[in-house]
């Protein structure tokens, strides 16, 4: 049986850094049955939606405090940067939508 040589980009790589490339979900997998290879080519989609996915994540961690803020439970020097952080957050998913 012969072994299979594995490569990110072209470039051969050991097992290991093959598996934890894999395992990010940022590449996709060409396999080359013939040449008994595999290749892991970076997939931008995959790495963008992850992220959408985090910085999503985010803006609900921080919903209950928009809910303070908005029954007057905290001020506007609280809010302030929670509100800017959440700006952010949603402008770079935008930015990531308008890539996909």
């Amino acid at each position: 049986m012969q072994n299979k040589t594995y490569f990110i980009e072209n470039r051969e790589v050991d097992w290991d850094e093959f598996l934890t490339a894999l395992n990010s979900g940022n590449y996709e997998l060409e396999e080359d049955l013939k040449n008994n290879t595999e290749n892991l080519v970076w997939c931008a989609a995959n790495a963008a939606r992850r992220e959408i996915a985090e910085l999503k994540a985010k803006l609900s961690r921080t919903d209950y405090q928009v809910i303070k803020y908005a029954e007057g439970e905290m001020t506007e020097a609280e809010y302030a940067e929670v509100k800017e952080k959440r700006r952010a957050w949603r402008e770079r998913i935008n930015e990531l939508e308008a890539l996909l």
